[in-house]
């Protein structure tokens, strides 16, 4: 009598293989997600973009500091940040919240938005700027509306991180890194 047992260790490796990158394979696409919606953010406000933009292109500051992290807070989870301010060299934007769901600021008057005032009441003929100039208050109390710059485009782009997210989607990033590292002789 004889028994025959097939085995295939190869597919168990290769499986083996893509279980060992599912965690990588979690932070990769979580982090295609944020730097893809990081760019449609910047397109958005490059040209006045969509119905929830109500001014040409997002602030200088944010601009430059709209950046994105994840950190690991298990295998198969983490953290997602996207956001403006916390980051290593990066100084926080203390306005992009304001800017983005409205509220009140108190900015400090020096002699720059002094000066900013007088170019603004010369080329407007403005009062309002004209009385900011020449104001004696040392803070002033600026009211700023809504305008979902940053929080619009988010909520459009959830769906896409939603099927980003998706066990097969993970799955899929894992099984390439595995075959990437198959070709270097891992």
């Amino acid at each position: 009598m004889e028994i025959q047992i097939r085995t295939d260790f190869a597919g168990q490796i290769n499986k083996s293989n893509i279980l060992r990158q599912l965690p990588r394979a979690f932070k990769t696409n979580a982090n295609a997600w944020a730097a893809d919606t990081i760019r449609y953010i910047m397109q958005k406000n490059q040209g006045g973009g969509g119905s929830f933009m109500s001014f040409k292109r997002a602030p200088k500051e944010i601009e430059q500091n709209l950046k994105h992290t994840f950190t690991s807070t298990g295998p198969q989870s983490g953290i997602l940040t996207l956001g403006t301010g916390g980051y290593v060299g990066k100084n926080p934007v203390i306005y992009a919240r304001i800017q983005d769901e409205g509220g009140v600021t108190h900015p400090t008057v020096t002699p720059k938005l002094r000066r900013f005032a007088w170019a603004m009441f010369y080329k407007t003929k403005d009062d309002k700027f004209k009385s900011m100039a020449l104001t004696k208050k040392a803070k002033l109390t600026v009211t700023l509306g809504a305008r979902r710059w940053f929080t619009g485009p988010i909520n459009q782009r959830m769906p896409e991180l939603t099927r980003t997210m998706l066990p097969e989607s993970v799955w899929a990033t894992a099984t390439a890194m595995s075959n990437q590292y198959k070709g270097m002789g891992g």
